[in-house]
């Protein structure tokens, strides 16, 4: 069983999930229409869907933990 405070976090990172799913796709289809001589742009991008693939991976990781306590 869950706390409340987990419980709300489980709540939030669903959410959130979806949130950073979406991104990382828009930064995705962003680095695609980039001029391919735009060096510099698509490490930007690059950095960026990497930050934020990481917090989806944490954020999952973690929901999956949640996810787990609840069953």
């Amino acid at each position: 069983k869950l706390t409340y405070k987990e419980q709300k976090e489980l709540d939030d990172s669903e959410a959130r999930i979806g949130e950073l799913e979406a991104l990382v796709e828009t930064l995705a289809n962003s680095l695609l229409a980039i001029d391919s001589n735009d060096y510099k742009k698509m490490q930007e991008i690059n950095q960026e869907i990497e930050k934020h693939q990481a917090e989806l991976d944490r954020v999952t990781e973690r929901w999956l933990e949640l996810s787990e306590k609840v069953s």
